[in-house]
């Protein structure tokens, strides 16, 4: 069953925590009748949408290996798929090196 994150990330975090603030200020420069808070909201909007972006292209997204380790564990694995000692996976395209055995078993295979 594969697992669902619905767009949490820091990234999304973010980006949503500034827009939301601007949204604020947008609705209280209205309330107010004051413009450069309604001109500021609009200006949060898009500097929220901008870091919304820029931290996920930064590695910060949704999908991003970044958004589920700590910083410490991302730091240390930079280097990982150069590791020539370094266990293949699925993930990498090699399914059959996953199972240890040369791909003879599978999740619905039974053994003798």
């Amino acid at each position: 069953m594969a697992t669902e994150s619905h767009g949490s990330s820091p990234a999304a975090w973010t980006g949503v925590g500034i827009i939301l603030l601007a949204s604020a200020l947008i609705c209280l420069g209205i309330i107010v009748a004051n413009p450069w808070m309604w001109g500021a909201g609009v200006a949060g909007i898009v500097i929220g949408v901008a870091a919304w972006v820029g931290l996920q292209r930064a590695g910060y997204g949704e999908h991003s290996p970044r958004a589920d380790k700590p910083a410490e564990e991302t730091a240390t694995s930079a280097g990982a798929e150069n590791d020539p000692g370094r266990k293949r996976g699925p993930a990498d395209g090699h399914a059959d090196r996953a199972a240890g055995d040369g791909g003879a078993t599978s999740a619905g295979a039974t053994s003798h």
